[in-house]
């Protein structure tokens, strides 16, 4: 940094060095897997939890090796971590706050709405010990990556944004945005779920491959993501509240921090059937981004 009388301060950066940049990642890696076996230890406290409150636990197929499901956790939630931390780091929240926004939208995006739809489509899941146990996972994950993500500044608060944010439009222009929002999930799963259900529905239809899946009602389906679409516009609202930057990133790191967390279920479920697993995969990938297009296309106000 050179200072010249009468002048502005110049900074004078220089570019990373290959081995800096490698540290760098390091680093990162490093904290992400941290924040991934936190969430794996919450796992394990969060089933020992869920079981002495009585709830059961879930039976899966017999050709299922749980321990290594855990394995493949780690990566997972490595991939997880890092797109939860570099979000929440740009919303320049202070700790606490920042700790819970994220476990709210760790829990209700990788989770709870997850469970909803197992609970659907798969003999796979118990609501109660699923949620219980999850609960404890989020947190003890979301509380890693709200220690190693740093934010710069920490000046912003929902409770001081929200308010300003609101009054930016007109009751009734955020009613209907609103209402587009929470319903525009519903169409895009719907129309993913019609151009995905020749290569998928036979896995769905036949017991006989011990897969663990079943095929309900359309109603049901469609009933179901009315729901999860308003948990979903929940979980990103305070994110597009806080958000100080481009329309544009924003989209780009919604869209990843759905994706990385929605596709976890794909990941971790190696007994699938591998065309299975790509088909849902797109399927997700188009989902996410999609959905967060539109819901910063609708509700996001730039200063």
């Amino acid at each position: 940094m050179v200072k010249n009388k009468g002048h502005r301060i110049l900074r004078v950066e220089q570019k990373d060095s290959p081995a800096t940049f490698v540290g760098h990642l390091f680093v990162l890696f490093l904290k992400a897997t941290l924040a991934s076996i936190a969430g794996l230890v919450g796992l394990v406290v969060g089933s020992l939890v869920a079981s002495a409150l009585g709830f059961p636990v879930p039976s899966l197929p017999e050709n299922i090796d749980t321990r290594l499901v855990g394995l493949l956790y780690i990566p997972v939630g490595v991939v997880i971590a890092v797109a939860l931390g570099e979000l929440f780091m740009k919303l320049e929240q202070k700790f606490f706050e920042r700790f819970l926004c994220i476990w709210f939208f760790n829990f209700l995006v990788q989770h709870f709405l997850q469970i909803l739809e197992q609970l659907i489509f798969t003999t796979m899941v118990d609501f109660g010990y699923s949620t219980v146990s999850n609960l404890f996972t989020s947190a003890f994950m979301s509380l890693v990556v709200a220690t190693f993500w740093k934010p710069e500044k920490t000046s912003k608060s929902l409770s001081v944004e929200l308010p300003v944010f609101v009054k930016r439009r007109k009751a009734s222009d955020w009613a209907w945005r609103l209402l587009m929002a929470w319903f525009a999930y519903v169409l895009i799963y719907y129309l993913m779920g019609v151009t995905i259900s020749p290569i998928v529905k036979e896995y769905y239809l036949d017991p006989t491959m011990n897969l663990g899946l079943v095929l309900p009602d359309l109603k049901i389906i469609l009933e179901m993501q009315v729901i999860r679409g308003a948990l979903y516009l929940l979980a990103v609202l305070p994110i597009i509240v806080l958000w100080q930057k481009s329309a544009k990133l924003l989209w780009i790191w919604v869209g990843l921090a759905i994706l990385a967390q929605v596709a976890t279920l794909m990941a971790l479920s190696y007994w699938l059937p591998l065309n299975l697993r790509l088909a849902h995969g797109v399927e997700l990938t188009v989902d996410s981004f999609a959905q967060a297009y539109l819901y910063v296309r609708l509700l996001f106000v730039k200063k």
